[in-house]
């Protein structure tokens, strides 16, 4: 019975499997299942003062899927991972459960998706990716970023993928940076609107909730 309670991430998990989000807060406690989340430093990464900084890094000794706002607005990032040649992990070493994806060929692709709210000047180090042998490069990695204004947001997409160009950063820390240019969002048509009350037999359940509700 779901009644009146308030769900972690604002959504009911067993409606979304293979999605896991994280409201990261400076003024909050970091969800558990995330490795951590400190304040943004260029020497950490290897960056000088001129050099740009990724919005998304995979170390490719250790694994870990790392998430990095250096701005000065609070930014939601949507990740996903597709593919089976990949295995991610949480801060206690458990396997984060995967979903399916169709692609436009309505084929079945096992995909990992984060939603992640991150702070300003801060990174997220998310979870431990197992990487495939060929490293980091031959994830298929999609992300979306939004600047959360409070009234409005402004977005940019990229895509990754070992056959593609790198739009996310794969990096070792201290050890310098790659980066291509962000691609701009492709166009989507409006998502489908309901009128309340709902026709046929409730109850129903819904969710995933809006601005907290």
């Amino acid at each position: 019975n779901l009644e009146g309670k308030v769900l972690p991430g604002n959504y009911v998990k067993s409606s979304m499997p293979g999605c896991h989000v994280a409201q990261c807060s400076s003024s909050l406690p970091p969800p558990s299942w995330i490795i951590g989340i400190d304040e943004f430093s260029r020497e950490e990464y290897g960056l000088g003062a001129n050099d740009e900084v990724p919005d998304i890094s995979i170390d490719p000794e250790e694994g870990i899927l790392s998430i990095i706002n250096d701005s000065a607005i609070h930014r939601a990032y949507y990740i996903s991972l597709r593919g089976d040649n990949f295995r991610a992990f949480d801060a206690h070493d458990r396997l984060l459960e995967g979903g399916v994806h169709r692609d436009e060929k309505e084929s079945v692709i096992r995909c990992l998706t984060f939603i992640v709210t991150v702070p300003v000047m801060a990174t997220v180090d998310l979870c431990r990716l197992e990487l495939p042998k060929g490293g980091p490069g031959d994830i298929d990695l999609y992300s979306d970023i939004s600047d959360l204004t409070g009234t409005s947001s402004s977005s940019s997409s990229s895509s990754s993928s070992g056959s593609g160009s790198k739009a996310s950063s794969i990096t070792s820390r201290e050890r310098g940076t790659q980066n291509t240019p962000r691609k701009q969002p492709s166009t989507s048509p409006l998502p489908r609107q309901f009128a309340f009350p709902l026709e046929g037999e409730g109850p129903f359940l819904c969710s995933q909730g809006v601005e907290g509700r």
